[in-house]
């Protein structure tokens, strides 16, 4: 993988669940670093979910292998917007990491 490639700056943040007094569970993102990554976009599909016409955005980001990320607990933050980690597959060869995100819809 050419460095000249990693050109968008990524914010990943992780996502620790805290139980209140209450016992009520608070999500709590907590930065972890920024890096920088090349952005493949996906085209959205569309998918029904309870009844309801969805489609997904999906992004794929290439970042190298030292950056620590993990699946399902970590977010993306991209130009403004959120994206969750659905996987991330690690390519040995090229000293890189593939992480394929979807947009969070708040």
């Amino acid at each position: 993988m050419r460095a000249g490639l990693l050109t968008e700056k990524i914010l990943i943040y992780r996502t620790d669940l805290i139980q209140g007094e209450d016992g009520a569970t608070n999500n709590i993102h907590t930065f972890i670093t920024s890096t920088k990554a090349q952005v493949d976009s996906k085209a959205g599909d569309r998918t029904i979910v309870n009844d309801e016409v969805i489609y997904p955005f999906r992004v794929t980001f290439t970042v190298w292998r030292y950056v620590d990320i993990k699946e399902y607990t970590d977010n993306i933050m991209w130009d403004n917007t959120k994206y969750r980690v659905l996987s991330v597959m690690e390519d040995k060869a090229n000293n890189r990491k593939i992480i394929e995100t979807e947009k969070v819809n708040e």
